[in-house]
């Protein structure tokens, strides 16, 4: 048998394990996993030189259009995500505008100018967004933002809905069959303790987490996942920074909630005191301790390293 491609010398990445293994590909497919004495025969042959080989990954949580107009970040981004490994990106609408609206017009431009797989989630800001959650579906959106620290994100343009509306939300997602992403932190104990420390005159990367800090996060990312015990929502926490959502997680896996936690690079290689990094550490929800860094590493599951034939 000749296959289309033969990558030998790889360390091959699945969710099973790690190999030290080739694979063959057969019309874009993956067809076999193994030692290369035991791979097919191609024409084309690929020596990894003992490099990882992996799926493409997918970016569920990105930005785009914040500080230039959407149609500019698309091809420059996508061209990044897309020599970083990344095959499929998920963008953020952050727009008060009508759904039907937004999730067209972007899809349009997406489908123009994105170098790889492109597909939206939309935040939820007003009753009006509520009402048009079945046709967002029917456009292809099924996955929808809320945040919890709102009123700051005004800024931004972002409308904030109450809880009452976030509780519609997260039952109409549910009936649609979609997932409800929650930015979780308490922005009015947050509030008062911004004006706590700029009193205090603090202005290095550790006083912005004692303005927001862990606990503003456990108290949202609770709240939430009760609502979702009360809905039946799915719950998808975005951009986690606290090793204790794990008491979270495995309240709601005791108690029939399907529940996820997503958490991003700085969160799990920079401390609160690294102050090289600068303004560039001031991120929402911040930069924690180290052992919520520690914590978080613990709550990934780990590879193990297989044989294959």
């Amino acid at each position: 048998m000749v296959v289309d491609l033969v990558v030998n010398n790889a360390k091959v990445v699945t969710s099973e394990g790690i190999y030290d293994a080739g694979i063959a590909v057969e019309d874009g497919k993956i067809t076999a996993i193994a030692k290369e004495p035991n791979l097919p025969k191609s024409d084309k042959v690929i020596d990894a030189k003992g490099l990882p080989v992996m799926p493409g990954a997918i970016d569920p949580h990105v930005h785009l259009g914040l500080y230039n107009p959407f149609g500019e970040d698309v091809p420059d981004s996508t061209m990044v995500q897309a020599i970083g490994g990344l095959t499929t990106t998920m963008h953020s609408i952050l727009d008060k505008r009508s759904l039907k609206v937004s999730v067209p017009e972007l899809t349009e431009i997406a489908n123009k100018n994105a170098y790889i797989d492109m597909t939206f989630y939309a935040a939820i800001m007003s009753m009006q967004h509520i009402l048009e959650l079945p046709a967002a579906f029917e456009l292809g959106v099924t996955s929808f933002k809320h945040f919890t620290n709102r009123p700051e994100y005004e800024m931004l343009n972002i409308l904030h809905p109450d809880d009452g509306e976030f509780y519609l939300s997260f039952a109409k997602i549910k009936e649609l069959g979609g997932v409800a992403m929650v930015h979780c932190e308490d922005f009015e104990i947050a509030r008062k303790l911004t004006e706590r420390v700029k009193a205090s005159g603090a202005k290095d990367l550790a006083a912005w987490n004692d303005s927001r800090p862990d606990y503003c996060e456990q108290l949202k990312i609770w709240e939430m996942a009760v609502m979702a015990k009360i809905t039946g929502c799915p719950l998808y926490v975005v951009h986690n920074t606290v090793a204790t959502a794990k008491e979270v997680v495995d309240w709601a896996d005791g108690n029939g909630v399907e529940m996820y936690i997503e958490t991003t690079p700085a969160y799990l290689f920079f401390v609160k005191t690294d102050q090289k990094i600068g303004v560039l550490g001031k991120v929402n929800p911040p930069i924690r301790t180290r052992g919520h860094v520690e914590g978080l590493w613990q709550g990934i599951p780990a590879q193990k390293q297989c044989s294959p034939s």
